[in-house]
């Protein structure tokens, strides 16, 4: 139909695993209160804050994408609770940021 909304993209909601969850409604902001690691802005587009939990051993921070390609890892110096992560060179996407047990998700926009 020539007055139709072009459809520009498609959201599809996974598990912390990368497995795809059927049925859902998908939201930026369905981040559970309970858990520490918090992305944002969200959605990005040329940097992303991450807050993380409190810990006293230096981590890493892993960048997947929604198809489970590792983007990035980043070191989280010892005792910092949060880290800057340059997206400037991330594609138009949803991505996946892990700390430990802990996984949220993020949009890359224009």
């Amino acid at each position: 139909q020539p007055n139709a909304p072009r459809q520009v993209g498609w959201l599809l909601k996974v598990d912390s695993n990368g497995c795809e969850i059927e049925n859902c409604v998908v939201g930026i902001d369905d981040i559970e209160s309970s858990q520490l690691l918090k992305v944002y802005p969200n959605p990005a587009t040329d940097r992303l804050m991450i807050e993380l939990p409190e810990s006293n051993e230096s981590n890493k921070v892993y960048i997947n994408s929604i198809t489970g390609e590792s983007i990035a890892v980043v070191d989280v110096p010892l005792g910092a609770t949060q880290v800057e992560v340059n997206t400037a060179n991330f594609a138009v996407g949803v991505y996946l940021a892990r700390i430990n047990n802990q996984t949220r998700k993020f949009i890359i926009v224009n």
